[in-house]
């Protein structure tokens, strides 16, 4: 087990099993010998000498080379919206040289159900690790109209075919839209404090006057996406002086639409404000905000559509003058809600003149939303998921494997269960059948995912791929209780802290140079406030929460939501799997805002530099694991999921954002493989030491297959998604690592042939860091008697497919008892969001 929580409490007080490849659908080459693996050096090498990354199972072309002008690209399949014309949207990879980012030029164009082609709007999804390669996925946007006689939800194919064609700019939304947006203060939130005071934020000021926190998204023939925050501030009236000096904040994500005036308006509401701009009050910390309601406001004759009921979720009431929709209504009597430091929730929302209402629902409902379809595996014609030309699906580049279509069907009607099953909890308020996931009944503003600890411990949610069934399903239902995922554990978060601009704060915006360069902020999975609280968080005025206490003003609900603590590192990845699944299939705005935050609290976390002008760091840091390794070289380092999830999500961000911060990143990633280089251990090939109380008697430095597996997910991330072409010699390095790793994996220290398997846990030193490693032997005591089948399945394809030596194919047999690696498919879709790149390996033509 990863022993960061120690650190953070100390600072706060055999022989190989034969198994055939049998020839069988699906089909699978026999693998070949391949020249032994170079043999481990102590001797730290910035370039590896005469070792090159190699690619493993990545074979892609150009993407001159594969498509001519005017053939077929790709097709995306969708379920027909009852409206017409609507907007066909979908997410697509594509190989090198597709598409840069800001071309003045479009690659492709959607065929039209007549056989035209139609204006097609091409935008950046995931950039590749070399920019120069350009997009690894792209987002491809049209106004198109329903084949004729084709009713609503009957699923139709869309062609996507190479056209190069100028990139037409956003012609605007229709009138009643494009006169909102003109008007000063036409969309507003609203809340009145418990200090008698309202609190008021125009949300569409920074965009209508491209002005501030404005930040320009996406445009195009389809449509136009916008970014900005707004902070609710005290509105002047001749009553009570305002407790605060300001409100809570709000992210605000505008979609418009070239077809419809109907507006997208995503809302993240949060009390995370960091105090860092001196003289400005809008970012100045508060404590808890109490306030009666949260109220949107739109002009009269909009109606507002919002993605999922909740029981705080108001009717809308128009006046005639306006119409006010309560995004949580008031708790009724004189009782408050309260927005505890930190804390957050989000909505999404579409506005539309009434007579639109019908598209209002509809992009509610993300209907429109397209898939890409899989061609056979023994083609490369067609880009998609699963085409090993064109394997874009996460950082780590692997193609997915093609499940059968009585597997998919399966997938989309469980999709379209848990879906209505989900929603019918969250409008009623209460909790799941059995109480879980969802343990709680709804907390006025909040209704979390899962229990209040955030290390609750088992496998479900540890995965390391996701969103595959609904890509194989091509589920709109997935990608919408997708979202509510985010919704509901974004609600139980208390991990981050957002700057002026609305994004989250980053390490070097707080990095100061007096007394010698520091970052004096501590950080472990949010703000340790006593260690250290730049932020004035810690001295924010409490006297409005003391009032309403005294007077029994409190909601019901205050110290329950208190009690949720944000998910740690260690099962970071139940958070952070939904946010990449949304990202990739659905390019969601808030998704991808949220992936940001965490990737950014993670940097927080794991900063390389002291916390003091004199040196002192906190103990979870790089620093300190780099001032242990410089100590002790070749002996390991405590190391594991944590890491491995925030490497995940850090690399997972960076192939999502922009170029600039990107190039921040790069030195992240070389720190990190620098650390784990001189780490890695010359006589078992291990990087895991983990000295840990919790195993063994607290007696050991301790390596965890399962943890390690999930190092393994990620170092491949980082390889194929950051390092692979820009950085050769840490390319090299990360592979020689992985190497070493599955290596170390099916060597006898690890394996064990009368368990067929590798250990779950071994110790692999002595708990004191200074002594030697076992390296190989393992003294009595030091290991488990169970091992690890769970995580660890993928590891043995990504091995083969790098080294192509067939033992870790007759050790994946062993592991799972079967005589062919084609057995895999005898269970196709258990454990498959760990077994995945095995499933795909035996697909292989």
């Amino acid at each position: 087990m990863k022993h960061r929580l120690r650190k953070l409490l100390a600072l706060l007080g055999a022989p190989v099993v034969a198994c055939s490849v049998v020839a069988r659908a699906p089909a699978f080459a026999a693998p070949q010998l391949a020249p032994p693996l170079p043999a481990a050096s102590a001797t730290r090498l910035d370039c590896p000498s005469g070792l090159a990354p190699r690619r493993g199972d990545l074979d892609e072309a150009p993407f001159a080379a594969l498509w001519a002008p005017g053939e077929v690209v790709a097709r995306l399949e969708v379920a027909l919206p009852a409206d017409d014309p609507f907007l066909l949207h979908g997410t697509v990879p594509v190989p090198p040289a597709t598409f840069q980012r800001g071309s003045a030029r479009t690659p492709f164009a959607l065929r039209g159900a007549d056989g035209t082609l139609v204006q097609t709007q091409v935008e950046v999804v995931a950039q590749r690790a070399r920019e120069g390669d350009g997009a690894g996925v792209v987002e491809v946007c049209a106004i198109v109209r329903r084949p004729a006689g084709a009713n609503p939800g009957s699923r139709v194919s869309y062609d996507l075919v190479r056209h190069d064609g100028p990139r037409v700019g956003f012609p605007g939304p229709p009138q009643p839209a494009s006169e909102l947006l003109a008007r000063a203060g036409a969309v507003r939130l609203e809340a009145r404090g418990s200090d008698g005071v309202a609190y008021a934020a125009d949300l569409l000021h920074d965009i209508r006057t491209s002005s501030g926190t404005w930040q320009a998204g996406e445009r195009g023939a389809a449509l136009r996406r916008d970014r900005a925050h707004a902070v609710l501030m005290p509105v002047a009236s001749g009553g009570a002086t305002p407790a605060w000096p300001h409100g809570a904040g709000v992210q605000v994500f505008l979609t418009q639409h070239a077809h419809s005036s109907a507006l997208r308006l995503d809302l993240q509401v949060h009390n995370a404000f960091p105090d860092r701009v001196a003289g400005d009050p809008r970012d100045d910390a508060l404590h808890d905000f109490l306030f009666e309601s949260l109220v949107l406001v739109a002009p009269s004759g909009w109606c507002v559509v919002a993605d999922v009921a909740d029981p705080y979720l108001g009717a809308l009431v128009d006046d005639g003058a306006e119409a006010r929709l309560p995004l949580v209504r008031a708790e009724g009597g004189s009782a408050l809600h309260v927005l505890p430091q930190l804390s957050r929730f989000q909505r999404r929302l579409v506005l539309a003149p009434c007579a639109e209402a019908t598209t209002a629902r509809s992009l509610s409902r993300m209907e429109g939303l397209g898939f890409v379809v899989p061609d056979a595996l023994a083609s490369s014609r067609l880009a998609s998921w699963w085409n090993a030309r064109t394997p874009g699906y996460w950082p780590q580049l692997v193609p997915l494997p093609l499940f059968p279509d009585s597997v998919a069907q399966g997938w989309r009607a469980s999709l379209a269960s848990t879906l209505s099953s989900v929603e019918a909890t969250l409008a009623s308020g209460g909790t799941s059948p059995g109480g879980y996931p969802i343990s709680s009944g709804v907390l006025g503003w909040a209704h979390p995912w899962g229990p209040t600890t955030g290390a609750m411990t088992g496998g479900d949610e540890i995965h390391l791929w996701d969103g595959v069934d609904v890509a194989s399903a091509r589920s709109v239902e997935g990608i919408l209780l997708a979202q509510l995922r985010l919704r509901m554990y974004a609600c139980r978060q208390p991990n981050s802290l957002y700057g002026m601009d609305g994004s989250h704060i980053r390490p070097e915006e707080w990095v100061e140079t007096g007394g010698g360069l520091h970052l004096p902020v501590w950080w472990f999975n949010g703000p340790q406030l006593s260690a250290g609280d730049p932020f004035g968080l810690s001295s924010a005025d409490r006297s409005q929460y003391a009032q309403a206490a005294a007077h029994g003003r409190l909601p019901n609900y205050d110290q329950y939501i208190r009690s949720y603590r944000p998910v740690d590192y260690q099962h970071y990845v139940r958070h952070t799997r939904t946010l990449k699944e949304l990202c990739w299939l659905a390019n969601d705005p808030l998704a991808k805002f949220e992936l940001e935050s965490q990737a950014e609290g993670w940097r927080l976390s794991y900063s390389p530099l002291p916390q003091t002008p004199q040196g002192g760091a906190i103990s979870t840091g790089r620093l300190v694991d780099r001032q242990h390794v410089d100590a002790h070289p070749g002996l390991g380092v405590d190391i594991g999921r944590g890491d491995a999830w925030g490497v995940d999500a850090l690399v997972a961000w960076h192939a999502l954002a922009p170029q600039a911060r990107r190039n921040a990143y790069m030195d992240d990633f070389l720190g990190l493989v620098d650390l784990w280089w001189d780490a890695s251990s010359p006589c078992d090939d291990g990087l895991m030491a983990a000295p840990t109380y919790a195993a063994f008697g607290g007696q050991h430095r301790v390596r965890s297959q399962i943890e390690v597996a999930m190092l393994d997910h990620a170092m491949l991330g980082l390889l194929r998604g950051a390092l692979d072409g820009r950085e050769p010699c840490a390319a090299a390095q990360v592979q020689r690592l992985l190497e070493r790793s599955w290596r170390q994996t099916i060597s006898p220290q690890v394996w064990r042939t009368s368990l067929h398997g590798p250990l779950m846990k071994i110790g692999v030193g002595p708990f004191i860091a200074s002594l030697p490693a076992y390296c190989g032997s393992t003294p009595a005591g030091a290991e488990t008697t169970t091992i690890d089948e769970y995580q660890s399945s993928s590891s043995f394809a990504h091995a083969w497919r790098f080294t192509r030596d067939p033992t870790y194919l007759a050790r994946a047999c062993e592991l799972h008892g079967w005589t062919s690696v084609q057995d895999a498919w005898n269970t196709p879709t258990l454990n498959w969001q760990n077994r995945l790149a095995l499933l795909r390996l035996v697909q292989d033509p």
